[in-house]
């Protein structure tokens, strides 16, 4: 009896990393294919132009009543400062909140006011989403307090501003700002002609760059076996959505691309039959 309970637990790791090769991204597909198969115009974004003015009008005007109003509101935000012991609350008191409320509030101010111009068109809301932009470009991270522990130093609490981690966080920043840049990176720049680089450079700092040179964070699955959730699919989308827009290059363009693709297959090749996300018993 006790053998047999000692082989069930011996069998757990099996059971818990079990895979199926299925690798529907890159079976048929290489890093060369990819460079081939890119679209480098931006041709598969399916919204018009920021200066398609007869396009936006074209949304139903209740529609676009809704979002020009959020943004209405969003010009009297005042975009808040969140220092580091809201960070670090986190790791005395559990308090995530703390810095996340702020965080999210920041980053939705900046959310509203970029759908509120796409839909009006005037520029009014632009100098108030230069400061948003300003706001979130100051931050010392993109990441939430609870993931800081990713990390190369694993440090909670405590923010290693030369070390930039990807995590949902991030990843979301980083791809409002790509899209905000792509939409708007003409009309932010008549008022402010620093934006758009200052964009540019974030996005490579942050988001570009670290996920060209990292392999070991733990939603990307490349050690094996590697546990890993829905995590894997948020932060590559993120990231690609950050790459596609931002990066001009078309061969690192290309390798990038590849490696997310990469990295979701392991999260495929993971996920169970049964389409259960692991996300609950991870925490």
């Amino acid at each position: 009896m006790k053998k047999t309970g000692l082989s069930f637990i011996l069998f757990i790791p099996a059971l818990i990393f079990a895979q199926r090769q299925r690798n529907f991204l890159t079976k048929e597909n290489t890093e060369t294919s990819v460079v081939q198969m890119l679209d480098y115009n931006n041709s598969w974004i399916p919204y018009p132009a920021y200066s398609d003015r007869s396009a936006w009008n074209k949304i139903p005007e209740t529609l676009r009543r809704q979002f020009i109003a959020k943004a209405d509101r969003a010009l009297h935000y005042q975009y808040r400062f969140i220092p580091a012991s809201a960070y670090l609350a986190y790791v005395k008191t559990g308090d995530r909140q703390i810095q996340e409320k702020p965080y999210a509030a920041n980053l939705n101010a900046v959310k509203d006011l970029l759908m509120g111009e796409l839909m009006e068109g005037k520029g009014r809301f632009i100098p108030q989403l230069i400061k948003g932009i300003d706001n979130l470009c100051a931050m010392q991270t993109w990441a939430l307090s609870a993931h800081l522990s990713l990390q190369k130093s694993h440090q909670e609490g405590i923010i290693d501003s030369t070390d930039n981690i990807i995590d949902l966080g991030a990843g979301r920043t980083g791809s409002v700002l790509a899209w905000t840049y792509y939409f708007l990176h003409d009309a932010l720049d008549k008022v402010d002609p620093t934006v758009s680089k200052k964009l540019v450079d974030e996005l490579e700092r942050r988001i570009i760059t670290p996920y060209e040179q990292r392999t070991d964070f733990w939603w990307m699955a490349f050690k094996t076996p590697q546990f890993v959730n829905n995590w894997n699919v948020w932060c590559n989308y993120n990231s690609l959505s950050c790459i596609l827009l931002i990066e001009k290059d078309p061969k690192r363009k290309a390798a990038l691309v590849y490696k997310t693709m990469t990295s979701v297959d392991r999260f495929l090749n993971y996920y169970k039959d049964d389409g259960a996300c692991e996300e609950g018993p991870s925490d």
